[in-house]
């Protein structure tokens, strides 16, 4: 019976973890006992609820809209509501679960799941599309180094560069790849330049869909001015030549 009144609480806890305290379960137990069926709450007298009004329904949905990582306890307190109803509220009149600690909705309609596969994702199609992309650029701006092939392609080891298709396109044209050492990202530019420029600005900024996200990156990404990208270049080269100073040894980096 203990067994059975403990199993019923797993299922009712929203995380599924036990938070009563012991005395409760001792309390079941003992109604259990003296002929209880059922763990359920006996009716009680008095006016209804009123928690579930539509206005705090819609003050719930606010708050979960605003932050998606608020704990059921923390929007309870802020609203002053009892933290089961605040927890009916989310998971029954508004749909949601917890999915990787952030409040999600339950069942994805056709406009949500069209809204999931708008990103995308860089395979090695997409990849060969950029470099074609690449090359027009250099062709047109840099023409000198085109024209005589004196120019470099440093990418990193992420799979969409590494395919064989890719290294085939690269063969085919005569572009000198240079590789990307493992397990190196202090030496990839992207990692050590461009990624943490654009955290540093669009961090902890709430988007509502990806063209939101696109569009805040490609603003940011033209704001970077020419001499950054300059000295970018420059960081890159003293980083590999201290790498082989070191003979391959993990360094801190001081700009020196």
């Amino acid at each position: 019976m203990a067994q059975q009144i403990r199993d019923y609480y797993v299922q009712f806890t929203p995380y599924g973890t036990t938070t009563k305290p012991l005395f409760w379960a001792r309390w079941q137990y003992k109604r259990f006992k003296e002929g209880r069926e059922d763990v359920e709450d006996d009716p009680r007298s008095g006016r209804p609820s009123t928690s579930r009004t539509e206005a705090n329904v819609e003050c719930v949905r606010q708050i979960v809209r605003g932050n998606r990582r608020l704990t059921v306890r923390l929007i309870a307190n802020e609203l002053s509501m009892n933290r089961d109803n605040v927890w009916k509220i989310i998971t029954e009149d508004l749909g949601m679960q917890k999915v990787c600690a952030k409040t999600v909705p339950k069942l994805l309609n056709d406009d949500q799941k069209d809204r999931r596969m708008q990103g995308q994702t860089i395979n090695q199609h997409t990849y060969k599309e950029i470099l074609r992309f690449l090359f027009r650029s250099l062709h047109e701006k840099r023409r000198e180094l085109w024209q005589d092939n004196s120019w470099l392609l440093h990418h990193d080891n992420a799979p969409a560069h590494s395919t064989l298709s890719i290294r085939q396109f690269l063969a085919e044209r005569n572009i000198a790849v240079l590789e990307q050492p493992p397990y190196s990202p202090d030496l990839a530019p992207c990692d050590f330049f461009l990624f943490p420029k654009l955290k540093g600005v669009i961090k902890g900024t709430r988007f509502e869909d990806v063209e939101d996200i696109k569009m805040a990156v490609t603003t940011e990404l033209r704001r970077i001015l020419e001499e950054s990208f300059q000295e970018c270049r420059e960081t890159w080269q003293r980083r590999m030549g201290k790498c082989i100073r070191l003979q391959g040894d993990y360094f801190e980096w001081d700009n020196s």
